[in-house]
Order: C-alpha cells, then structure tokens, then sequence
C-alpha cells in the first residue's frame, strides 16, 4: 500500500526538554462554520478562503523561509493569499505570479470547511494518474523538486487546517476512496506515513499486485471487526487488538467478504517512507 508522498519534517514523541516552547496562551478564533442551514448549504468561496488565511498562525504553526503567495483556484475564479511569518492576508482575484497553488471545485471547498475532509486526503492517490479533488498547481518555473517534500506538502497540511492545536478528524464520512478503500490521512512526517481506513464489506485494498510491495516498514493496526487479507500471498485474518508488523518487500493485500468489516490505522516508516 503505497499513499501519496507528502509531508517530511521532524516528529518527535516522548519526553523532552524544550528550553523556549510556544506560547499557546492566546487561541486565535477557530473560524469554524456556523451551524445550521448556512453550513449545510456552505459559506461564500471569498468567507471561507479568508477564514484560512486569518487563521493562519504564522511561525507558531509552520516557519517559512520567506513570504509564500498561494494561488488558489475555485472552480475556474482566482483568490490569493499571502502568508509570513506573522500571519495571513487574502484577496480576491488571482495572483500575478505564486510559490504555490491550489485548484479545487465549491464542493471539494465546502468539505474543506466543514472539515468532512481534508487538504491530504483530498489529494491522495494511489498513483499519479487518479483524479483527485484537490490539485496541486505550480507556478511555470517551478523546478525545485525536493522543496515539494520538505517545505511546501508540509505548508499544505498546515495552512488548511484552522484548528490549534492542529485537529485531524477522521471516522465515517471523511474520507476518501484510496487504494480501494475508505482512507482518511492523518499526519504525514519526515520518514512517517499514516491514515486511517474503512474496509466495508466487498473492499479490496490493493487489489492491482503492483500496489503490494513498499520499500518500508508498515503496521497494520486493528481497531474494529475483523477482514481477511495475504501476506506474501498466504491468507490470514486480521482481527480487531492485533498489530501485524509487515516488513520492507513484502506483498500485501487486505479485503473484506460478504460477512467482514474493518477498521485500521496504517503506519507506515523508514528512510523511503
């Protein structure tokens, strides 16, 4: 199972010593939707994108190497938003030139905004010619590849999420369809990959055999019910309280019968992940 490669930067977990930490005093307003019939119906495009760029924490959140303009394309119309280190602006209208963009339809918005998805399960794919909601746009003279894994994939999960501290919402109704089955991505870091999946009766994950092979270590943790799936094609049952450790070049395949239903989190980890 291999998930679109996104986000690399430092996790650490455990205890530590943080000589200056952050100053989470002040919570700035979640600009979350209002309930009721406006949020069911979603906000104006130009409320919502502003909601983002207001919410935007500066480097409390993510500290950029300088002023970032992000184009971001609503069904065809331009809306800009300039982000520092200090905090967001927006405007109306598409910028003149951009460091990265975004392209999308209202309705992939309004999910955004409600927060029934979000920006990395939005974009994730199995490979590179699936269609996606969300889609990555460059500027023409974009060349710099590997700032796309260390810097701008990292921004991208920052700057779509309002809440602080940051919330990944995951459960039925959040996802996507990703390698055959309900997928939420949750944190992607440096070496790390993760994500929640769903496996309804009838779901094949990794059905394609060129899916089943990934050059790290992966976790399959159990959650909910129980589903059948083959390692290095022998079948086994995979059950809710077990974590199956699946090594670097080991194929793998999960699915669910008639009668199975399952829940998991993924975690995947090593140098290539």
């Amino acid at each position: 199972m291999r998930l679109p490669l996104v986000a690399l930067y430092a996790l650490v977990l455990g205890g530590c010593s943080v000589p200056n930490p952050p100053d989470f005093s002040t919570v700035p307003d979640m600009t979350r939707p209002p309930a009721g019939p406006v949020a069911l119906g979603g906000r104006p495009t130009p409320i919502i994108l502003e909601s983002y760029a207001k919410a935007w924490r500066g480097k409390s959140e993510f500290e950029l190497s300088s002023p970032t303009i992000l184009g971001i394309w609503i069904d065809g119309d331009g809306y800009t938003v300039e982000i520092t280190n200090d905090g967001g602006t927006f405007s109306i209208g598409p910028p003149s030139d951009f460091d990265w963009g975004f392209e999308t339809d209202r309705e992939t918005l309004v999910k955004l905004d409600n927060r029934s998805v979000n920006a990395l399960t939005a974009m994730g794919q199995a490979r590179a010619s699936d269609s996606i909601p969300l889609i990555l746009r460059l500027p023409d003279d974009f060349s710099a590849e590997d700032d796309i894994r260390h810097y701008f994939i990292p921004l991208t999960r920052h700057f779509w999420n309002r809440e602080w501290p940051e919330t990944i919402h995951f459960g039925e109704g959040t996802t996507r369809d990703i390698h055959g089955a309900n997928a939420t991505v949750l944190v992607y870091s440096e070496g790390l990959r993760t994500a929640w999946y769903q496996l309804k009766p009838g779901m094949h994950i990794n059905a394609d055999i060129t899916d089943q092979v990934n050059d790290f270590d992966t976790a399959i943790i159990v959650t909910k019910g129980r589903f059948s799936g083959r390692l290095n094609g022998i079948e086994r049952i995979f059950q809710e309280g077990e974590t199956v450790l699946v090594p670097e070049g080991m194929t793998h395949e999960f699915y669910a019968s008639d009668e199975e239903y399952g829940e998991f989190l993924i975690l995947m980890w090593g140098e290539n992940a």
